[in-house]
């Protein structure tokens, strides 16, 4: 019998030759990629050195590295799509078999993915000396590679000092009028319409442009859809006990006011403990950002094992806000264990070191604005009960959250 012209034992032979023949040259590239990185090293990487850090651990992190060339790919992709938790899945997986460290190969990268306290310290801690802040090529089209995502040391430090004054608490109370002012008018007009409060807010700080001017709207239909699907308010947990406790907080500071129509003061603002604690616990659940990306500039340990250079490293705020060991039931929704300090580089949501969130504080006292002026101005319940999350690789409620929204009469 023929195919194509070879005989069956021809195909065969030709099958493994081309197979022996993925396999030497993934073999030939792996020992080059670790003589180039050797050879970088040098010097006090020879000598087990690394920027003052001793290297200690030859131990690889453990994990597969799949089929030559492609990896796990194929298996990430199937979770993404198909399982329950999306990604999540994925990591869910390898974290229960190879515990809080260990590696994988997507797509020809090989990446670490890790979680823990010392580690997310390590690493945060060693921006620009230790580790490279890298993200995907897609999201550089997407954002720019002179954005402060891709940015070099320099021009990272120099960014952060242009954009730094406006965001600072000199500049947030400069501009505190105009974020309540936004927030009514954003809520005024709720029906029908797509809140970004606080892109309205950082357009309006930056360039003076407001809503209405074209640049304004070119600005919000574009960013919209980037964000689409990716973050959105997280009014879930603005229910039952919870919405209770928030509303006590609000109600108190209307009561105190001579006039309960008059914006906020700034001491006012600042007086909402339990909102902050509420804040923290929904971006403790569900942070913007599930894991930070990096790339180690030398071989450097991590909790007890090496990684190599070149290699890229995830920092998982998704795993490591909800370790049982820093977060006791980790899955409920609990502000109140907010109320004592937590262990530092537990809670990371807005990253630290050189890379630590600039826009932090705007983005309490915003959320803190907008709950004020919901929960005193507004009631709603949601259109659709259905709570269900859509598989993605970043999970979503598969219908959204749509409200309906009706004025206190007071």
């Amino acid at each position: 019998m023929q195919v194509m012209g070879f005989a069956e034992n021809d195909v065969a032979i030709t099958l493994l030759a081309v197979l022996a023949g993925f396999l030497a040259l993934w073999v030939l590239l792996t020992k080059c990629q670790q003589a180039r990185a050797g050879a970088a090293g040098g010097g006090a990487a020879a000598a087990g050195i690394v920027d003052g850090t001793r290297l200690t651990s030859t131990k690889m992190p453990p994990g597969s590295l799949g089929w030559p060339i492609i990896g796990e790919t194929f298996s990430f992709l199937s979770d993404v799509k198909n399982h329950p938790q999306g990604l999540y899945g994925f990591l869910a997986k390898r974290y229960a078999r190879y515990g809080p460290v260990w590696r994988t190969n997507i797509i020809g990268m090989t990446g670490v993915f890790f979680h823990g306290p010392q580690a997310f310290k390590t690493v945060m801690l060693g921006e620009h000396t230790l580790f490279t802040y890298k993200q995907f090529k897609s999201t550089g089209r997407i954002l720019g590679e002179n954005s402060m995502f891709f940015a070099d040391e320099e021009l990272h430090r120099k960014m952060r000092k242009q954009f730094g004054e406006p965001l600072s608490m000199d500049g947030l109370r400069r501009n505190f009028t105009k974020f309540q002012e936004t927030a009514i008018n954003n809520l005024s007009k709720w029906e029908g319409r797509t809140v970004c409060y606080a892109l309205d807010n950082i357009v309006y700080m930056m360039t003076s442009w407001k809503p209405g001017d074209p640049d304004f709207e070119c600005i919000k239909a574009n960013f919209m859809y980037l964000m689409d699907g990716i973050a959105s308010i997280p009014f879930m947990w603005l229910r039952g006990r919870y919405y209770r406790a928030i509303k006590e907080e609000h109600e108190e500071i209307l009561r105190k006011k001579v006039n309960p129509d008059a914006l906020l003061t700034w001491e006012e603002a600042s007086s909402m403990p339990y909102t902050l604690k509420v804040l923290s616990e929904t971006l403790r659940l569900s942070s913007f950002m599930q894991w930070l990306p990096r790339e180690a500039n030398n071989d450097i340990d991590i909790n007890g094992f090496r990684v190599k250079k070149g290699w890229k490293v995830f920092m998982d705020l998704h795993a490591g806000h909800h370790d049982a060991a820093l977060f006791k039931d980790p899955l409920e929704f609990q502000p109140s264990r907010f109320e004592e300090p937590v262990k530092p580089f537990s809670f990371v949501a807005f990253g630290a070191g050189p890379r630590l969130c600039l826009g932090m504080n705007l983005a309490k006292l915003e959320i803190s604005l907008f709950v004020h002026f919901l929960v005193t101005k507004y009631r709603w319940e949601s259109v659709n009960k259905d709570f269900s999350l859509a598989p993605y690789v970043f999970l979503k409620l598969r219908n959204g959250y749509q409200i309906h929204v009706t004025p206190i009469i007071r």
